[in-house]
């Protein structure tokens, strides 16, 4: 999902590609995850507040790494989440609501204090950092710009694609015998 400030003229233009691309809606396609004023984002969360309030009620004391599908926020106004349902999962994350949250700001230093990767962009430096490692191990970024009609171009070109779910739990088994790659049970199957 993306949330923006379609009053700020800087972002309500970066960010009208969004409304092309086919990952936006919600899995029953009645809701584009995408905000752009706090009324947006009250849908948006009220939306999305029953799902993440069952994978919380399902975990019955278990973790459930990576529950599908994970949804991934894109926040270019941080105040637009200010007293919202869900401000404390996108701000926060644990890995068992499935949500993944990058945060724009200005400054790094204008992120709240639960960020802990942090790329930073500012037209002097292009770098990563973890904010527990400190400033010190950082890892320099070669940030290639690409115009917003490049990325409208792009997805108008996405629009189509059908985004299909993996069914099960989309994991990779730890081992797979020969018989269970060609689906057979006995040597004689093979035939």
């Amino acid at each position: 999902g993306y949330i923006y400030n379609r009053n700020d003229e800087r972002q309500k233009n970066a960010w009208s590609f969004a409304r092309w691309l086919p990952h936006t809606w919600s899995e029953d396609k009645k809701t584009r995850m995408i905000a752009s004023n706090k009324a947006e984002v009250g849908d948006v969360f009220y939306d999305l507040s029953r799902i993440f309030r069952m994978r919380m009620e399902n975990q019955n004391g278990t973790t459930k790494e990576n529950p599908m599908p994970h949804y991934l926020f894109i926040v270019d106004d941080i105040s637009l989440l200010e007293d919202e349902l869900l401000e404390q999962m996108i701000m926060d994350p644990k890995p068992e609501y499935g949500i993944t949250t990058i945060l724009l700001t200005e400054k790094y230093q204008d992120l709240p204090n639960t960020c802990e990767n942090i790329i930073q962009n500012d037209g002097i430096q292009s770098r990563f950092f973890h904010v527990f490692d400190g400033e010190q191990e950082t890892k320099d970024l070669l940030v290639e710009e690409v115009s917003i009609e490049q990325l409208e171009n792009l997805a108008r070109k996405l629009c189509d694609v059908q985004v299909s779910e993996v069914k099960g739990n989309g994991e990779i088994p730890n081992a797979l015998d020969f018989f269970e790659m060609f689906n057979v049970s006995s040597l004689e199957q093979l035939n």
